[in-house]
């Protein structure tokens, strides 16, 4: 599918530096369509090549969190809010819609997955859902920017944490390619 779609994009664009605008079958119209639309969104495709987490890679993000202690409605929120809030579709929403377009996406989005949060953190109030087992309260003088602050400053980033980091990450990614992996 990927690369029946990218050679029939490619050769498309091409055609269209060739072919008229009034093409028979409507050729023209659709390769200049084409190359129109890749114009305004190359550099959207660009990013989503180098900077994605896909909706595979949010589940596992999300896990993860759970296992850290997050609530059932934060972890909601933040997995109904993060495929739609993704940069490369971010900036792809803005070439086709207009930035105006884009704001209102993202903010509707932000609203449907702050909505949702509050909603299982009501029915986990409620009883109807299991609270996170992981969940653990944090002290009263707890500050996210100080913390963040320095644990990056207490980080040794040389070989062992690079051989760390690449070691969780495979281990990490099994809940991502397990479906992909053929059984036997």
């Amino acid at each position: 599918m990927l690369w029946g779609s990218g050679a029939i994009i490619l050769l498309s664009y091409i055609a269209g530096f060739v072919l008229p605008h009034d093409a028979p079958l409507g050729l023209g119209v659709f390769t200049h369509g084409i190359q129109e639309m890749m114009n305004l969104m190359w550099w959207g495709i660009l990013v989503g090549m180098l900077l994605d987490l896909c909706n595979q890679g949010v589940l596992m993000v999300g896990a993860k969190l759970y296992k850290r202690g997050a609530s059932l409605g934060q972890v909601f929120a933040f997995l109904i809010a993060s495929p739609w809030n993704l940069l490369p579709l971010t900036v792809i929403i803005g070439v086709l819609m207009g930035w105006e377009g884009m704001a209102i996406f993202l903010i509707a989005s932000l609203v449907i997955a702050f909505a949702t949060g509050l909603v299982v953190e009501a029915l986990e109030r409620a009883g109807r859902v299991r609270p996170n087992p992981n969940r653990e309260d944090l002290p009263a003088d707890f500050h996210v920017w100080r913390e963040a602050k320095a644990g990056l400053r207490s980080t040794c980033y040389d070989r062992a944490f690079a051989t760390d980091v690449a070691r969780r990450s495979v281990t990490a990614s099994r809940m991502v390619l397990r479906p992909f992996i053929p059984k036997s």
